[in-house]
C-alpha cells in the first residue's frame, strides 16, 4: 500500500511540474533555481554550502533597475523564481554590507559579503544558478602580549580608513572599507608615566583579509608583527 501511495505522489508531482512548465511557455517565462549561494566563513578557507544562507538578501535586477517584487529578505528567498525571458543580474549581500556605509567611529562593524552575477532566462527552460559571495571589506584585530597590563597603565589602539577611525581593544576585530591607506596606531603609557605612540601603514590592503596586529616585547621596548588570514584563497 505504501508503494502505491508513493507512486501516486510522484505522479502528482510530475504532473504539477509539467503544468508549471507548460504555463511558463505560454506566458513566455522560464525558471531560475537558486541551487547554491555560498559564503566563505571568516578566518576559514572553506565554503558553506547551504542553498541560500539565512543571513543573505537577494535581489533581481534588469537593465540597471531593481525589478518590482524581486527583493527578498534573509530567510525568505524562494527556491525558484519564474521570470520573463531576458537577461538579468542577481545581487546578494548580508546585513553588514547594507549597513557598512553608515558605520560610525564607535562601531566595529562586521564582515561584509556582496556578489553580483549575470544570468539569462529562456522560455520554458530552467536555469540553475550558483553564486560564491566573497567578503568585500577588511578586518583589523589587536593582539597584545601576556602581562601587557603589568607594564603599561593605559593604551589606545585605533585603525583609520578614510574618514573613519575606530577604537579596538585587545582581542577585538574592527571591519573597514578597503582604501589605499589603512593606518593603525598604538598609544601607551607605562608605569613610569612615559608615553609612546607608534603608527604604521597596511600597504595594499586586500578585501577578504583579516589583519592581526600583534605586539611583543624586546629588550629596548616592543616589536610589532602583522599576520593576516585571507578569505579569498
Amino acid at each position: 500500500m505504501k508503494h502505491i501511495a508513493y507512486t501516486l505522489l510522484f505522479f502528482i508531482f510530475l504532473v504539477a511540474c509539467q503544468k508549471d512548465e507548460a504555463f511558463n511557455i505560454s506566458e513566455g517565462k522560464g525558471t531560475l533555481i537558486l541551487e547554491n549561494i555560498s559564503v566563505q566563513t571568516e578566518n576559514i578557507n572553506a565554503v558553506s554550502t547551504r542553498a541560500v544562507q539565512n543571513d543573505l538578501y537577494v535581489e533581481v535586477w534588469q537593465n540597471g533597475q531593481l525589478m518590482s517584487g524581486q527583493q527578498y529578505e534573509p530567510g525568505k528567498v524562494p527556491a525558484k523564481l519564474d521570470l520573463p525571458a531576458g537577461s538579468y543580474q542577481l545581487k546578494t549581500y548580508n546585513q553588514a554590507y547594507k549597513e557598512m556605509p553608515n558605520w560610525l567611529d564607535t562601531e566595529i562593524g562586521g564582515a561584509a559579503f556582496y556578489a553580483e552575477k549575470d544570468f539569462k532566462i529562456e522560455v520554458g527552460e530552467i536555469n540553475h544558478l550558483n553564486v560564491e559571495v566573497p567578503m568585500v571589506n577588511i578586518g583589523v584585530s589587536l593582539k597584545l602580549p601576556e602581562g601587557f597590563s603589568d607594564r603599561f597603565k593605559t593604551y589606545l589602539f585605533t585603525v583609520q580608513s578614510g574618514d573613519r577611525s575606530v577604537k579596538v581593544i585587545n582581542g577585538q576585530t574592527a571591519y573597514l572599507q578597503v582604501s589605499d591607506k589603512i593606518i593603525y596606531t598604538l598609544s601607551v603609557e607605562n608605569n613610569d608615566g612615559e608615553n609612546k605612540t607608534d603608527s604604521r601603514l597596511i600597504e595594499t590592503p586586500e578585501a577578504g583579509t583579516v589583519y592581526e596586529i600583534s605586539y611583543a616585547y624586546e629588550t629596548k621596548g616592543m616589536i610589532i608583527s602583522v599576520n593576516f588570514t585571507s578569505q579569498a584563497e
